[in-house]
């Protein structure tokens, strides 16, 4: 089954990689997205969000590169590129409220190639100018867990944040 899965997340990353320029407008590199867990805002159409990650292995893979895209104005996606160990992991989110100052998404996150199975996620947040809360639920196996996290944007360029 493990091969099965891992046939079928290449398969989808590489459409994702060939269906891009035709379904997204031209994309604009933007350093906005760089959280370790998934956040309610997406990304604008055409945006493209690139990130390496550095963490503790406990916190997951311990080097990976994360790509963001959004596709529509509903939805994004997400590609990870794990480093230690080879690993691809895909996400989508899909806004259902996307007009500020509340946010509220649902999606799927962390499908592997290692033989994780996507899951689902129901997320809201609170976006002013400045300070970003989220809160939500993953379904992890067969429980759910608390995806919670709190954001101050200094400037465009400049974010602390707390996951």
């Amino acid at each position: 089954m493990g091969r099965g899965i891992t046939r079928v997340i290449h398969g989808l990353s590489l459409c994702l990689v060939a269906c891009a320029p035709f379904i997204a407008p031209p994309a604009h590199a933007t350093t906005k997205g760089l959280s370790q867990i998934v956040t309610p805002d997406l990304q604008p159409v055409g945006q493209l969000s690139l990130s390496l990650q550095a963490q503790a292995s406990k916190i997951g893979n311990p080097y990976e590169l994360q790509a963001e895209l959004g596709l529509t104005k509903w939805i994004e996606v997400a590609a990870f590129q794990g480093f230690s160990p080879n690993e691809q992991v895909l996400g989508t989110e899909i806004g259902l409220i996307n007009h500020g100052p509340y946010l509220l998404t649902t999606g799927f996150i962390n499908w592997s190639t290692n033989g994780v199975s996507p899951q689902p996620l129901l997320e809201g947040g609170y976006y002013t100018v400045h300070e970003k809360y989220m809160a939500g639920a993953v379904r992890v196996g067969n429980h759910e867990e608390a995806l919670l996290g709190w954001a101050h944007d200094f400037n465009p360029t400049w974010r602390f944040q707390l996951d």
